[in-house]
C-alpha cells in the first residue's frame, strides 16, 4: 500500500481539516512573531493618533480623510453589517452617509487596548459613540481594528464594531 493515492473520500477530509487548521497556525504563528519584542511607545501613539484622527474627520463628515485612514484593500463592517472592502469603497459610503443620516453626528471614541502582534501589526480594542444621529444609531459600541505599518505611516486594515446593546430578558456579565 506504499504510496498509493487516497481515495476521494479521504482526500476531501484531508482539505477540510487542513482549511480548519489553517487559521489556528496562522494565529499561532503571528502570535509568535510578536512575542520577542517591546512595542515602540512612538508606535503606540502613532496607532492612537488613527483613531482620534478618525473621529476627528467624522465629525468634520470629511469622507475623503476618514478614507485616507485606511489601507486601499480595508475591511470595513459597521454595525449594521454593512461590508466595505477597499478604501473607495468605504469613502463612497461615508461620503453618502455624512450627506444623508449622519450630516449632524458626532462621534466620541476611547481607545481601551492597543496589541501589538508584530512591529508593524496592531489590534485596537475601542469604544464609540454617536450623538445627533438617528435613533437606531445611537447607543454605545465595542470597535476592534487591525493597523498595519506601510512605508512608515499607520493604516486601518480592518474595523468592525458592534453595538452594546443587551436584551432585556438577558444579564450582561460584567467585562473581564
Amino acid at each position: 500500500m506504499r504510496n498509493q493515492p487516497l481515495p476521494k473520500l479521504k482526500q476531501f477530509r484531508v482539505r477540510i481539516r487542513s482549511r480548519r487548521l489553517l487559521p489556528v497556525l496562522l494565529v499561532t504563528a503571528l502570535s509568535l512573531v510578536g512575542a520577542d519584542f517591546t512595542p515602540n511607545p512612538a508606535d503606540e501613539a502613532a496607532v492612537r493618533k488613527v483613531i482620534e484622527d478618525f473621529a476627528g474627520a467624522w465629525n468634520r463628515h470629511d469622507a475623503k480623510a476618514m478614507a485616507e485612514l485606511h489601507t486601499e484593500d480595508v475591511n470595513f463592517i459597521n454595525v449594521f453589517g454593512n461590508w466595505g472592502k477597499s478604501r473607495k469603497g468605504l469613502e463612497e459610503y461615508l461620503g453618502y452617509s455624512h450627506r444623508g443620516p449622519f450630516a449632524q453626528s458626532i462621534m466620541k471614541v476611547r481607545t481601551e487596548q492597543v496589541r501589538f502582534l508584530a512591529p508593524n501589526v496592531a489590534v485596537v480594542h475601542g469604544t464609540m459613540e454617536l450623538l445627533n444621529s438617528p435613533p437606531e444609531t445611537l447607543g454605545e459600541a465595542h470597535s476592534i481594528r487591525v493597523l498595519v505599518k506601510q512605508s512608515g505611516k499607520w493604516l486601518i486594515s480592518s474595523f468592525q464594531n458592534t453595538f452594546i446593546r443587551v436584551p432585556k430578558t438577558f444579564s450582561r456579565p460584567q467585562d473581564q
